[in-house]
């Protein structure tokens, strides 16, 4: 990534509209009510969240432009990825800055650093509708994933009859 870093046109990178960038921002969205909170991580990832529904997540980039809008920016390599009007990534991290700063809407961006020095850009603007169905397509993916826990974690009691199970002590 070194030489990838090195060749990009930072101009291209910048907003330049006297926009301010906060960088590495996470959040919690808790998904039964689609409310949402920044969250101090201490650590790469290590999110201090233990709500079954609670989604955490890091956002690259939030740029809040001179005019106002707020943006969330998340940059990618070459591999293309689903596009910004419909990346689920990105509909995670505006729905949860949205909530958390009472916004109505917002603007998403992948940013694609290629490996020339170019970068090109995938955006799209969420606005009210955009992020009730991003909610509720994040609901619904918490209550099948609480689902295939409860399915794959069945009701255990140790006993006699444990002795020689191989699985004892991780049970």
């Amino acid at each position: 990534w070194r030489a990838t870093c090195e060749a990009l046109d930072l101009e291209a990178l910048m907003p330049g509209d006297g926009a301010r960038i906060e960088a590495d921002l996470a959040h919690v969205l808790f998904a039964s009510s689609a409310s949402a909170e920044p969250i101090e991580v201490h650590g790469h990832r290590a999110y201090p969240v233990e709500h079954a529904d609670a989604v955490p997540g890091t956002l690259d980039w939030l740029v809040t432009h001179a005019d106002g809008r707020v943006e969330v920016i998340d940059f990618k390599g070459e591999m293309e990825v689903d596009p910004a009007a419909e990346n689920l990534q990105l509909a995670h991290y505006a729905l949860s800055v949205a909530r958390a700063r009472q916004l109505e809407e917002i603007d998403v961006t992948i940013a694609y650093l290629r490996q020339s020095g170019d970068v090109g850009f995938d955006r799209a603007h969420l606005d009210a509708f955009d992020l009730a169905l991003a909610a509720s397509r994040i609901a619904r993916i918490v209550e099948r994933v609480t689902a295939a826990r409860a399915a794959a974690s069945p009701d255990t009691s140790t006993g006699s009859h444990c002795t020689w199970c191989p699985a004892l002590r991780r049970c």
